[in-house]
């Protein structure tokens, strides 16, 4: 695989690594309590075997689990660093999963938020449902702080990049 280097300060390679860390870890913990509440929260409120609260959860807890991948990518952040160089082929590759998580969780949430909606009841308006209603967005809402952070965050700066002629060996 053909790698690409882009010289940056010390000052955006301490950045790199701080905000990574500092966004992408608690993005994963959010993950996955998320997730087990979820689960647990939405078989809690259906009192019978519902197919559809049954669907509603899978579909919850795998958009948790693209929000944790989502705040494992942004973890591996400051692997890209090393001796004042930035991976660019590593960042663009992370950048792009970012992405590509961030979209994967519109999906299931979209699903399970549609899904969990009680038909021809006033039960929506419950504070349990209204509560496990918002806990749906919560990995969507995960995935794209991580997205709008890393992606900017990753991007090696374009001057640096015009100057040096891109791809370095």
């Amino acid at each position: 695989m053909y790698l690409e280097f882009a010289p940056i300060s010390a000052e955006v390679a301490q950045r790199i690594r701080v905000v990574s860390r500092a966004v992408g870890h608690p993005s994963i913990v959010v993950a996955v309590i998320a997730g087990i509440l979820i689960v647990s929260f939405g078989l809690l409120l259906s009192f019978k075997f519902d197919p559809i609260m049954i669907f509603t959860v899978i579909m919850g807890l795998l958009s948790s689990l693209f929000a944790l991948f989502s705040g494992i990518t942004l973890v591996k952040g400051p692997h890209y660093v090393k001796t004042g160089d930035l991976n660019v082929t590593y960042a663009r590759q992370s950048r792009r999963l970012l992405l590509i998580f961030w979209i994967a969780t519109i999906v299931p949430t979209g699903i399970a938020v549609l899904f969990s909606v009680p038909r021809g009841t006033d039960a929506f308006f419950t504070p349990a449902f209204l509560g496990y209603f918002a806990l749906l967005w919560v990995p969507f809402a995960t995935a794209l702080i991580d997205m709008l952070v890393g992606i900017p965050l990753l991007k090696p700066p374009d001057q640096l990049v015009q100057q040096y002629g891109g791809a370095q060996r």
